[in-house]
């Protein structure tokens, strides 16, 4: 939210019969996921959703029962750690893992003996005893718990959960966890807290069977659905992006009367056209980039400092409309078809930072402090406008204090039809879409509150919406100067 929900259609495109979400690493409020299956079940076929309830393979080994009883819990699991730091070390030491960074590969290349030499493995294998007795010779893999992060569907009532699949990719752990030739690419599935190119190749190995499996039921008329849960531990944290990332919010507990209730809570209003930025898309928003204008589109300067997008060619890829003080006036033409008074609010959104900021980063929502810190000032200005000041000349020179919430300020103009819209009614609209409890859009909703704000609410008919840039977050003249306002997404907010 606002990129996947909030413009679903546009992003999935048409013929539609499966989605998957993997989201809940980020902490989605329930308001946030109820936007996504809203958005999923008004697609043209109904498209049925597959949830990653987790993405990894665990990849320890387990100790057999008497050197665990001996050794205890602690130092069992220390050791289980030591011993799998050094088949990691091992791999790296020996380059088997520098193919990662050479570029995109399809994902069967790192399956072949080309990615990783048979004398090698045979190596790996000497180094590794996999069949030490040692090692627990029934449950070789370290999966005594099971989790399920992103249980999207069991936070939902019933009537959301109905065409929600839940797949646990960590349940595939005893098939691959005690094997050299899967254990020697373990970097390729899991890369970090997130799957690699063979992570991914797994999840759509795994959907794939699933459609396909189900498929065959069809076709031998037997088809029918069971859905059966097994006892997860929820109380075991999962593994992803931690809490001091700008991205990642607190999940919020909902009781079973909030749960049942949740669809008709969270705002009437849903998405009903959208212009994005975020390839791929149907609906770009290159559209709106008129001749003359000093305004650009292209990559995201937040996006491009990602190296790792560059090397492995990642499909999606995030394009906005960007403009600085001396870019002037950027105009969007806006057609409503809906007859009054069933009026539609024109939603703008911006991009994100990821981790921190790189240059004058301009905001388009007063509620957005989530790139407003120490960390991200550092890493902001060192190389530009501070790169002759200490770190607290830095952040007086900006007019940044630590502690302090950014001032709830934006950084652009807006006229509408010919009127200039004051700050007052910007605040005005924001709550009337995003407040906590009365919000027409999305209640507690609060990624798309800090990335989006509502600048017309307009009735049927065509509409001039008139955008420059008008920095008001730095203080210093010269930095002020500097902001880039990036437009990432236009949404139409309508029942």
């Amino acid at each position: 939210m606002p990129y996947a929900a909030g413009c679903l259609a546009n992003r999935a495109g048409s013929g539609v019969d499966a989605l998957s979400w993997e989201w809940n690493m980020f902490g989605d409020s329930p308001c946030e996921k109820t936007h996504f299956i809203r958005e999923a079940y008004e697609m043209e076929r109904n498209p049925v959703i597959f949830s990653l309830a987790n993405s990894e393979i665990d990849w320890k080994l387990n100790l057999n029962k008497e050197i665990r009883k001996r050794l205890g819990d602690e130092e069992a699991e220390r050791q289980i750690d030591e011993e799998k730091g050094y088949r990691t070390e091992l791999l790296e030491n020996k380059g088997v893992w520098k193919g990662l960074d050479s570029g995109y590969q399809d994902p069967e290349f790192f399956l072949r003996e080309e990615f990783i030499p048979k004398d090698f493995m045979s190596h790996f294998e000497s180094e590794i005893d996999f069949h030490d007795e040692k090692y627990d010779s029934e449950v070789t893999c370290n999966n005594k718990h099971m989790r399920i992060d992103g249980n999207l569907g069991f936070e939902m009532n019933s009537d959301m959960q109905k065409d929600i699949i839940t797949l646990a990719v960590e349940a595939s752990t005893p098939h691959f966890c005690h094997v050299p030739f899967y254990m020697a690419r373990e970097k390729v599935f899991n890369t970090n807290w997130h799957p690699g190119p063979l992570g991914h190749y797994l999840i759509a190995s795994q959907i794939a069977h699933n459609i396909l499996e189900n498929l065959a039921e069809v076709i031998d008329h037997e088809f029918e659905v069971s859905l059966a849960r097994s006892k997860f531990d929820n109380n075991l944290e999962g593994h992803g992006p931690t809490a001091d990332n700008p991205v990642v919010d607190r999940a919020q507990k909902l009781t079973p009367e909030q749960k049942a209730n949740l669809y008709n809570s969270c705002g009437e209003l849903t998405t009903r056209k959208c212009w994005t930025g975020v390839q791929p898309n149907t609906g770009s928003l290159k559209s709106f980039l008129q001749p003359g204008t000093e305004w650009k589109f292209g990559t995201s300067p937040q996006a491009k400092t990602n190296s790792l997008n560059v090397k492995l060619g990642h499909l999606d890829k995030r394009l906005t409309l960007q403009g600085k003080q001396s870019s002037g006036t950027l105009e969007l033409k806006v057609k409503i078809d809906t007859p009054s008074p069933n009026q539609q609010y024109v939603l703008l959104c911006g991009t994100s930072c990821g981790w921190n900021c790189h240059g004058a980063f301009g905001y388009l929502s007063p509620t957005n402090n989530r790139w407003w810190n120490e960390d991200s000032m550092k890493a902001q200005f060192s190389d530009s406008a501070c790169e002759s000041k200490s770190p607290d000349e830095c952040d007086a020179y900006v007019g940044y204090k630590k502690g302090a919430p950014r001032p709830e300020v934006v950084d652009f103009a807006v006229n509408v039809n010919g009127k200039d819209v004051d700050s007052s009614t910007l605040g005005k609209m924001q709550e009337e879409l995003f407040n906590e409890n009365t919000g027409v859009y999305c209640r507690n909703c609060p990624k798309v509150k800090d990335q989006c704000q509502p600048v017309a609410k307009l009735s049927q008919g065509e509409h001039l919406i008139k955008l420059r840039v008008d920095p008001k977050t730095y203080k210093a003249p010269k930095v002020a100067a500097e902001t880039l306002l990036e437009i990432g997404q236009v949404m139409l907010i309508g029942a």
